[in-house]
Parts: structure tokens; C-alpha cells; sequence
């Protein structure tokens, strides 16, 4: 029987969860073999995996496929992946986990965008605004760890990051070196607030 998306979906096998970090993510994807393109959006993101959700039936028998990502600032971009698992969550719906070759290849520091200042007092925006704004960021900080992980992260998204908890009701993030470390401190972060909001509904 199909169900709905799983609250908390499974990692891909293969896949150290403690080495990478997955990120919640929102970007748009397509899953391309010899015989079929899929498009769909990232469920999840580590350095080596992703977990896509594909609006069409994944027909494709290949095991290696191209997955290209439209990633923020550098656009779609084509990585080579293998299919891990697959699942059918709702009629026409599948979640495909695909685990990333060579992420580090070709890397380019990306230029982040650059933010207004926050200086004039706001009133309190809704909380799923802001959240919805921290998953975005999400997307630029999996831009910056998978084409150059180890690089010394922005001071804006950092500054950006910091705003987004505090409007949150959290504490600022520990201070990053990489961009690596900058993913890590989001996942965190993100497993922070799903906590309380878990406490909340309770």
C-alpha cells in the first residue's frame, strides 16, 4: 500500500551518517540515464548523498545515473550518482537515494548574494517564514560544503545563519572554519528547532 512521505526518511545505505551530515534542502533536481530523465526536488543533502523526491515514475533501470542540481548561485549543475534505494511514497511519487561521485571535483568557491541590513527593528515574522528562509539558506550552505568543502566559510551567511536563530528563539551557531563545519552546525541547528517544535506539540 502507498503511503505519505515518512516524517523522517531513512539514509541512504552506504552512506556515514556521523561523516556526512544530511541537511534538509528544497532544490530542484533531475535524475538522468540513457533512457529516461525524472525531475523532482532534494528531500535531504549530504557531500556524498542525496535523497530526491521524483514527481513521476522512476523507470529507469540503470544503477549509475546523472543527477543535476540546481544549486543557488552555480546554477544546474551534473554529478555522477549510483542509485541506493528506492521507494514509492504516493501514486507517481518516488523517493530515490543516491549516493554522489567525486564531490570535491572541479570545485569553484561560490560568491554568496549579499543580504540587506537588518539595523531597523522589525515586527516578529511568522515562524514558518523564517524557517522556510533557514531552508533556503540550506541550499547555499550544501552549495558551499559540496563544491568547496574544505574553504573557509562567508561572514554574511554566517551573519545570515545567526539572524535566522535568533528570530527562532535560538542561540548563535559555534563559529565554523570550513564550509564543511558550516553544514554540520545547520544540521544542528535544524535538529534543535524540530526538537522543540516536537516539545511544542505535546
Amino acid at each position: 500500500m502507498l503511503t505519505s512521505r515518512p516524517a523522517a526518511p531513512a539514509e541512504p545505505s552506504g552512506v556515514d551518517r556521523r561523516a556526512f551530515p544530511r541537511l534538509a534542502v528544497d532544490l530542484p533536481v533531475r535524475v538522468v540515464s540513457a533512457e529516461h530523465v525524472s525531475d523532482g526536488r532534494t528531500v535531504d543533502a549530504s557531500e556524498r548523498g542525496l535523497l530526491v523526491d521524483l514527481a513521476e515514475p522512476f523507470t529507469m533501470l540503470a544503477r549509475r545515473v546523472q543527477v543535476e542540481v540546481e544549486l543557488p548561485n552555480e546554477g544546474w549543475t551534473g554529478i555522477e550518482a549510483d542509485v541506493v534505494r528506492r521507494e514509492a511514497v504516493s501514486e507517481g511519487r518516488v523517493l530515490v537515494a543516491l549516493r554522489l561521485h567525486d564531490p570535491e571535483a572541479e570545485a569553484v568557491v561560490p560568491r554568496p548574494r549579499k543580504r540587506r541590513s537588518r539595523a531597523k527593528p522589525k515586527p516578529p515574522r511568522p515562524r514558518e517564514v523564517v524557517e522556510a528562509e533557514l531552508r533556503g539558506l540550506g541550499g547555499l550552505a550544501y552549495e558551499q560544503a559540496l563544491l568547496a568543502p574544505e574553504a573557509e566559510p562567508s561572514e554574511s551567511i554566517i551573519a545570515w545563519v545567526n539572524a535566522l536563530a535568533a528570530e527562532l528563539g535560538e542561540g548563535p551557531i559555534p563559529m565554523a572554519a570550513t564550509n564543511r563545519g558550516l553544514m554540520g552546525e545547520l544540521v544542528r541547528l535544524h535538529r534543535r528547532l524540530a526538537a522543540r517544535g516536537a516539545e511544542g506539540g505535546r
